[in-house]
């Protein structure tokens, strides 16, 4: 604590003390030193002392002050040192004394020195418990009050509101206990500190006690106060039933510690970026500030230097300048903390310095940044050293070639021996000179060195004769390489050839490179060649084996679930390898993280296991280990980052092994994409041969190059068949010159959608919807056409039905300007033959609630404002006449934009003919019951009242009577669901609830049963009327369905005229073509010998017969077709 802090606390202390009518005492405790902080007068008068006589008073003296006065208590302070300087903020001390005094001690502070302050006071037998009535005015209460013993006390409860206010706040906040009546806490703390606060007083109301972390707090001048609190829980205590919250101004210290934290970081963070050219950035202002040895590093004097980011931005290379400013802005828009970067700077003498430049980013606590300090380091020098060194680096690395000098010892064995390697040997191989000089070359030698070739250079070398070679040889810690020898013979003077120099050369990733490619090459060419993919597997896996000299390889792929990798291909050549698959034939699967198999799976990076004998990382230990296997490894394979597999070799390979450097990630992309690329090429043709639509190619000269099993099934035809004609010869002949235009589209490299008729080897014709796309390089055309005969047919019926009924439809494609009228709609309107709709034509079956879309007289239609309709309107035709249309349309918006306007237009002029004079008999009805009864019961067609409420019937026509079958008396006991097969049920209920309105007018076609369980079709026509007082639905039912049944026959009877005309086009054909041959024969007899007379005669009368037969049958079935 400051002298200042020391001096407002004890005067708060005093005032508190005062306060307490016991004799209290405050103290201050650490674990080196005791402080005596204030006494209250009750204590003074105790004790018999005065206030100066309290200064310096040491621990020893305070303590025998208590011996002397208080019997039965010893070193009551010096045990409070002892025991409590590193106490919890609940420590409290206890005694009682021999004259019946109760000594107490509670811990009320600890400052940021660690220092404990406690309040110390002495019950007596002759003071009263209470002072006043009240309710904060007994010793209890202000022994709470005082307990923490800082500057200002206030008593809240749970949600801030303050309940009491001691008079010290008017010394610290200006403000008089009063003014904190019916105010909260929250009125005064600044709103950024109250979320914090509010937390923290909610958590307070559950502990004994908090310590808040500072806060701001408005005085009564307005300003923001830092303040630092304590809060007893004291809620469940009867007489205070409150928060206490002793509070002290912290305002000047925390001001002073947040200009230390800001002026240390300035120093810490340049001293984090660099010692050079110091340099602070403040990015709100802009503001920039040059250190001192900037000036000196570039030589620029003071007034040359400007405060701004534009002045060091001028002084950056042009060719850097916007690399770094966006690096610095980057920067700043982050996270990020550490910003660097190299470029040039322009120094006063015109030449540019190259400058290593490193930023610290100063954040807020929200991340903003605010600051940024940083030093520029001029790494010219560096630079061009780095150059030299690289050139010097450059020539090194151009001699760095092993030189071995060897030496023949003629003798009983003639055993060439090392006499000098150079250190690039020593480099290269790990061998010292001393190691190797005296000794034979065959040190390098091992169990993968070609004998074969190392004899071929022998024999050179004793022959005189220079020879260069590449042999596996072994460097002094085991590792193999590839090593790329020179050697030439050196002769004595006597021509004997007894030394040799070699230049030596590790080419051991060359080498290792060319054994890859060739592997991948290998690989990819088994996987081009025909077969399955586990016979492709089969020999990619031998290939492996021999390139890596592994004795076994296996490739595992994933199940169906992707939670277990199962063993796909395996391969061996050893009878080793064979019984290791032997006596592991029981472990099928292996879960995804188990095994050195799961473990590449999960880990998705390559595994070496050097040893074996450990189950859980290799769970076939037991069988790699009885063959003498001693290392495994497991690649995944991957495939555009998806894995694909695990590659698994095991073997006796040592570690560094050339073998191991061809095994890496390259090999596990690479057969990874192969295996996808297979799986892919599988999965296209079950597609392919699957599909259950036709899936062709054809070669721009109109010829099927591909067809699959649907297309023969479909067709009829083989598939040599329909790859032996061009498609031309299969499509139906009104239809080549279409599809002839359509390929054409195709080829263009457009997406060609068109619909053809192809004749299937039955002689059916078939409609076919195809999508053709076209693929340049290959000259051909990828097609997939769908067979819609049925919906074709479907369409055909429905024009027909829409005939009948005398439904158009149109179409408006505003984007296309194509607007589309259907040949019914055309009949209505009566335009003649060629007429080209227009959408102001159009127009006219817009209804009249678009009467705005039609623009008045103008020839253009507003899309957009159209609104959906269903409405029943007069329109005048093309030839000026009046007709009643029921029309029906919508709209498809797009932004605001109409990109389709569609709907449907009926000729009602026969049915609201009918209405009219239905209304106006109607109309007589409700004038007179009679005449209603007239026209209801001579009406032809079947009519009946219903009860809009029940659906009884009320009253049922004569038409009714006769045909349903029932008695009128049967029909009032009945309701519409009566008449209404049970599959029709739910529509009806359906339809009631459409129509609970009464005045809604209904018509539809539906089915109905008659007395005796018949199905009819019945167009019904609904009305609302009041019949006797109550709602009710008169109804008009016309029967349809000979009608109905009359369009099925029709159509049945195409049918048979279809078929009929087939057989007089081909059945018919044959026979009589017969016959024309066997006439010509028989004109022409002299010049063949083959057939006499009478047998043509006889094979013309057969002929004529079997033609007489196919009329006859074609008699009978024209009979038969007849309606």
């Amino acid at each position: 604590m400051s002298e200042k802090e020391v001096m407002i606390s004890q005067t708060g202390y005093l005032q508190l003390l005062n306060a307490i009518e016991m004799p209290s005492v405050v103290v201050g405790v650490s674990a080196t030193n005791f402080k005596f902080v204030a006494a209250n007068r009750a204590w003074l008068s105790f004790f018999d002392l005065t206030e100066k006589s309290l200064a310096d008073l040491t621990i020893t003296e305070l303590n025998a002050i208590y011996n002397n006065r208080l019997a039965g208590v010893e070193n009551f302070f010096i045990n409070l040192k002892e025991n409590f300087y590193s106490a919890t903020e609940n420590a409290s001390l206890n005694a009682k004394t021999i004259e019946n005094h109760h000594l107490t001690c509670h811990l009320i502070d600890v400052d940021e020195d660690g220092n404990r302050y406690f309040l110390h006071k002495i019950g007596m037998n002759d003071l009263p418990i209470s002072a006043t009535n009240n309710r904060f005015g007994n010793t209890k209460v202000l022994d709470a009050l005082v307990m923490e013993g800082l500057d200002m006390i206030a008593v809240i409860d749970a949600g801030g509101n303050y309940l009491y206010v001691s008079p010290t706040s008017e010394g610290i906040l200006g403000l008089r206990p009063e003014d904190f009546k019916n105010t909260n806490a929250f009125d005064f703390i600044h709103p950024d500190d109250v979320p914090l606060i509010a937390a923290q007083l909610t958590k307070a109301s559950h502990i004994e006690k908090i310590l808040l972390k500072p806060y701001r707090f408005k005085n009564a001048a307005g300003n923001w106060m830092w303040v630092e609190t304590i809060i007893s829980n004291k809620l469940n205590d009867p007489d205070i039933r409150g928060l206490v919250a002793n509070s002290r101004d912290i305002t000047e210290r925390t001001l002073d510690k947040i200009k230390a934290e800001i002026s240390n970081e300035r120093y810490r963070y340049a001293a984090m970026a660099t010692s050079d050219a110091i340099w602070d950035w403040d990015i709100a202002s802009g503001t920039l500030i040059w250190a001192e040895n900037f000036r000196l590093l570039f030589g620029y004097t003071e007034q040359e230097l400007n405060s701004d980011m534009k002045s060091w931005m001028n002084k950056i290379h042009p060719q850097d300048v916007s690399r770094v400013a966006n690096a610095i802005n980057a920067a700043v828009d982050t996270k990020e903390t550490a910003w660097s970067s190299e470029y040039r700077f322009l120094k006063n003498d015109g030449q540019y310095a190259i400058v290593l430049d490193k930023g610290f980013i100063i954040r807020d606590e929200f991340g903003k940044a605010l600051r940024m300090v940083g030093a520029m380091h001029d790494i010219t020098t560096k630079r061009k050293e780095e150059q030299r060194l690289q050139l010097l680096e450059s020539v090194v690395l151009n001699t760095t070639d092993s030189v071995v000098v060897t030496q023949v010892e003629f003798g009983e064995v003639q055993i060439p021996k090392i006499i000098y390697v150079n250190n690039a040997f020593t480099l290269m191989t790990g061998y010292l000179p001393e190691d190797v000089v005296g000794k034979s070359a065959k040190i390098l030698e091992g169990p993968k060195t070609d004998q074969q070739e190392l004899d071929r250079v022998i024999y050179n070398l004793n022959n005189g004769y220079s020879c260069e070679a590449n042999l596996i040889n072994y460097k002094k810690n085991g590792e193999e390489f590839w090593n790329n020898f020179s050697i030439t013979p050196v002769a004595n003077e006597k021509g004997v050839f007894d030394r040799s120099i070699s230049i030596q050369r590790d080419v051991t990733k060359i080498k290792t490179d060319e054994i890859r490619k060739k592997l991948f090459n290998d690989i990819a060419a088994s996987f081009n060649s025909p077969g399955t993919l586990g016979d492709i597997l089969a020999v990619v896996l031998a290939t492996i084996n021999k390139s890596t000299c592994f004795d076994i390889s296996e490739i595992w792929l994933p199940d169906t679930y992707k939670r277990s990798l199962k063993l796909f291909a395996k391969k061996t050549e050893l009878k080793e390898g064979i019984q290791f698959h032997e006596e592991t034939k029981d472990i099928k699967k292996i879960p995804k993280g188990k095994s050195l198999e799961g473990s590449v799976w999960e880990m998705m990076d390559m595994q070496i296991l050097d040893n074996l004998e450990d189950p859980a990382d290799f769970s076939r230990s037991f069988a790699a280990l009885h063959i003498g296997a001693n290392n495994a490894i497991g690649l995944p394979l991957v495939h555009s980052g998806a894995f694909i597999g695990v590659l698994i070799l095991i073997g006796d390979i040592k570690a560094q092994s050339s073998a191991q450097a061809i095994i890496g990630e390259e090999l596990g992309k690479f057969l990874g994409a192969e295996i996808r690329r297979k799986q892919l090429e599988n999965e296209l043709d079950q597609i392919f041969n699957f599909a259950p639509d036709i899936i062709a190619v054809f070669n721009y000269k109109g010829f099927f190059r591909k067809i699959n099993l649907a297309a023969c099934e479909l067709l009829g035809y083989s598939d040599n068949e329909l790859l032996s004609e061009p498609a031309t010869h299969f499509i139906h002949p009104d239809d080549r010159k279409k599809t002839i235009e359509a390929v054409k589209i195709a080829i263009n490299n457009e997406i060609s959608h068109f619909e053809n008729r192809y004749i299937t080897k039955a002689g059916k014709t078939i409609w076919l919807s195809w999508t053709a796309t076209s693929v340049v390089e290959e000259g051909s055309i990828f097609a997939v056409g769908k067979d819609i005969t049925e919906r074709k047919n479907l369409e055909v019926l429905l024009y027909k039905s829409n005939s009948l009924a005398l439904i158009g439809s149109w179409e408006i494609d505003p984007r296309a300007g194509n607007v589309y009228c259907s040949k019914v709609a055309c009949e209505i309107i009566e335009a003649p033959d060629g007429f080209k709709p227009d959408a102001k034509v159009i127009s006219r079956f817009f209804g009249a609630a678009n009467d705005k879309a039609r623009n008045g007289l103008s020839d253009t239609v507003c899309l957009e404002s159209l609104e959906n309709w269903d409405e029943e309107i007069q329109v005048e035709t093309l030839n000026g006449k009046l007709k009643w249309i029921r029309t029906i349309g919508q709209t498809e918006i797009v932004n605001n934009k109409c990109v389709r306007a569609y709907g449907s237009i009926q000729d009602i002029s026969v049915r609201k003919i009918a209405e009219i004079d239905f209304a106006q008999a109607n109309k007589a009805l409700a004038e007179s019951q009679k005449r209603y009864q007239e026209l209801f019961h001579v009406s032809p067609l079947p009519m009946w009242v219903y009860d809009f409420e029940t659906l009884k019937f009320l009253d049922v026509n004569r038409a009714a009577v006769e045909n349903y079958g029932f008695t009128r008396n049967e029909f009032l006991k009945m309701s519409i669901r009566d008449i209404r097969p049970e599959t029709e049920l739910a529509a009806l209920e359906k339809r009631i609830m459409d129509n609970s309105k009464h005045r809604n007018v209904f018509r539809g076609t539906f089915q109905h049963l008659t007395k005796d369980s018949r199905l009819i079709n019945v167009d019904i026509k609904t009305n609302p009327i009041v019949f006797n007082g109550r709602k009710a639905k008169l109804v008009v039912a016309n029967d349809i369905t000979e009608r109905l049944h009359y369009i099925n026959t029709v159509e049945a009877q195409n049918e048979k005229l279809k078929e009929i005309a087939w057989i007089q086009s081909h059945i018919v054909r044959a026979p009589l073509a017969r016959i024309l041959a066997l006439t010509d024969m028989l004109s022409s007899s002299a010049n063949q010998k083959k057939l006499s007379e009478n047998e043509i005669v006889k094979h013309i009368e057969s002929s004529a017969k079997e033609l007489d037969d196919i009329i006859r049958d074609i008699t009978i079935k024209s009979d038969a077709s007849k309606i």
